[in-house]
């Protein structure tokens, strides 16, 4: 039995990518000669037998289960609690509306600085953190591609520009994964991204 190089769990002895967190551990062996291979490598480099073993680097190792609505609801939550005590931690303004002046900002969709938070959390984690923000973390969820290869920083770019559009009617972009079959938002149908499960 041997552990992850990336998180520490167990792992059995023929695997190459860790069931927890998707990472692709360097040692396997050739099924042929026994030599220690790299898990993403074709052949061997002992024998030069195909590597029957190889994992392909780019896809996830998820269930492929989508999210239903209320776990991602859940995630969402989460994420707009942290990007609330981000705002709260910027300096206050003071905003002249007609006559009357108003304290603070408001960091949620309603806002352009609440937006722009939340645009620039979501997509550099999503983008950089293997498809999860803390949110999807905390619930086991992970944003990805239809065919489970994480979303590029351009793609991820888009599907969060169209989430804060997908606030702006009511919500109705985020609620449309409540009876979608697919239990895809807006924003997942325009880059062609689900949210799957992990656990």
């Amino acid at each position: 039995m041997g552990f992850c190089s990336n998180c520490g769990s167990a792992m059995p002895d023929a695997a190459t990518m860790c069931a927890n967190c998707g990472h692709i551990n360097a040692a396997a062996f050739c099924g042929n000669c026994g030599s220690p291979i790299a898990a993403t490598a074709e052949v061997c480099p002992n024998c030069g037998q195909p590597n029957e073993l190889r994992a392909p680097a780019a896809v996830l190792t998820t269930s492929k289960v989508s999210a239903d609505f209320w776990i991602r609801f859940g995630a969402l939550f989460i994420d707009l609690l942290i990007c609330g005590v981000i705002g709260r931690l910027l300096p206050e303004f003071r905003v002249h509306v007609g006559s009357r002046t108003r304290a603070g900002l408001f960091f949620g969709f309603g806002s352009p600085f609440g937006s722009a938070t939340y645009f620039l959390y979501s997509w550099l984690l999503i983008g950089l953190n293997g498809g999860r923000t803390v949110g999807c973390m905390a619930t086991g969820l992970r944003v990805a591609q239809a065919d489970g290869v994480p979303l590029s920083l351009a793609t991820t770019a888009g599907r969060q520009a169209m989430a804060i559009v997908s606030s702006i009617p009511l919500a109705l972009g985020y609620l449309w994964a409540a009876w979608d079959p697919e239990n895809r938002t807006w924003h997942d149908m325009v880059v062609n991204s689900r949210v799957f499960r992990e656990r």
